[in-house]
């Protein structure tokens, strides 16, 4: 023990004469802590994943993958790598991950209280088996969410699109978002809050960003209230009985299909309740419903072409502002700048509007998963 404590003495000199050798041990002992001790969640955007696979992670009442199978005997689907670590158990449900009262441990002081709705599990079996690229696409946009919540304060609810579709045949998850909205108003009894829909297939690519400084402290200078700015399906420019003096109630983008509902807020009053009633009534349903192929994004645009009680209440951002879309999304209009995300810029939230159908979901997730971890890299992070 005395050999002992001589060489812990040389060290402490050796150090205190030395500054180059007290910097460097400074350093790594930053570096150690950061790394090992004080890490949030640092990762959760970056490291979600093994390849596509999910480690059960997220693990939610799925489908039978049977067609036609009704919604109300479908049980829980897990992934294959999650069936041995939950086979005795429940699936882990959406409720889980959700955020309620901000910050944990911290005071919600914000003036303007926001709320923000998830849309996941889709599909979730009832037209194809979830695989692994499915579970692992939604577990990194659900943990996305969730650490911008954390940080900023913000409610997180997640809904589960199956609950609202029977059959394999019905295509009626294209109309259901404002049904969502409207659920998740019902448990808020405050007026007047802000909720923040956002589709499973999004990125948030600047978490430090809160809504507050993107939009609500200038939303005069960046909210436009009529379609002279930007009008891509030909809408009429002026109806009767607009009164732009109105406050806002619903704050939509439009990229080249129109408007775009993957990321839209809009705040509880009772103008929102009347449209969501409006929107989702079974019998306008069901007359235009073949007719309509984009769902509530054409019912939408029906009501805003024809009221003015409507149009008097809806504004517009620049698309990127909370729905920059990757590459290949709009292929019409592959050159129009205006449409698509770009890393100078530095673009809020990336939105793979349309990547089921034509493109790869998973690959663009991972792709701008890495993209935001060079993005972000702190100056400790070089080694």
């Amino acid at each position: 023990m005395p050999q002992f404590d001589k060489s812990i003495q040389k060290i402490k000199k050796l150090v205190l004469k030395n500054p180059i050798i007290s910097t460097l041990i400074t350093i790594i002992t930053i570096f150690l802590c950061k790394t090992y001790l004080f890490t949030e969640d640092s990762s959760y955007l970056f490291d979600l994943s093994d390849g596509p696979g999910t480690k059960g992670w997220g693990v939610t009442r799925g489908g039978t993958g049977n067609p036609g199978f009704h919604k109300d005997h479908r049980q829980g689907g897990l992934p294959p790598t999650a069936r041995d670590q939950y086979q005795d158990k429940d699936g882990l449900i959406y409720q889980d991950y959700e955020i309620e009262s901000g910050l944990s441990g911290k005071t919600f002081d914000k003036k303007k209280k926001i709320v923000i709705v998830l849309g996941a599990n889709i599909e979730g079996g009832v037209n194809k088996w979830k695989g692994a690229n499915e579970w692992s696409i939604e577990r990194s946009s659900i943990l996305n969410k969730k650490h911008y919540a954390q940080k900023h304060g913000y409610d997180l609810i997640i809904k589960d699109y199956t609950k609202a579709k029977k059959y394999s045949n019905e295509f009626r998850e294209g109309w259901q978002k404002f049904d969502i909205i409207k659920q998740t108003f019902d448990q808020f009894s405050e007026n007047d809050l802000w909720f923040w829909y956002i589709d499973l297939y999004t990125l948030i690519m600047e978490p430090e960003i809160s809504l507050e400084k993107l939009i609500f402290n200038k939303i005069d200078e960046i909210v436009y209230r009529d379609l002279q700015y930007f009008n891509p399906n030909s809408l009429d420019l002026d109806i009767p009985y607009i009164n732009y003096e109105e406050p806002l109630n619903l704050i939509l983008t439009q990229d080249c299909g129109g408007f775009n509902l993957q990321s839209f807020l809009i705040k509880k009053t009772d103008w929102s309740i009347t449209l969501l009633d409006l929107l989702f009534d079974p019998v306008f349903y069901l007359q235009n419903v073949e007719i309509w192929k984009n769902g509530e994004r054409n019912a939408l645009e029906y009501y805003y072409n024809k009221f003015g009680w409507i149009r008097s209440r809806v504004g517009f951002l620049p698309t990127k502002t909370i729905s920059a879309l990757p590459q290949g999304a709009c292929p019409n209009n592959a050159l129009d700048e205006q449409f698509f995300y770009n890393e100078s810029s530095r673009d809020f939230l990336v939105n793979m509007m349309g990547c089921e159908y034509n493109r790869n979901c998973w690959d663009e997730m991972e792709f701008f998963k890495k993209l935001s971890k060079v993005l972000h890299k702190k100056w400790y992070q070089i080694w």
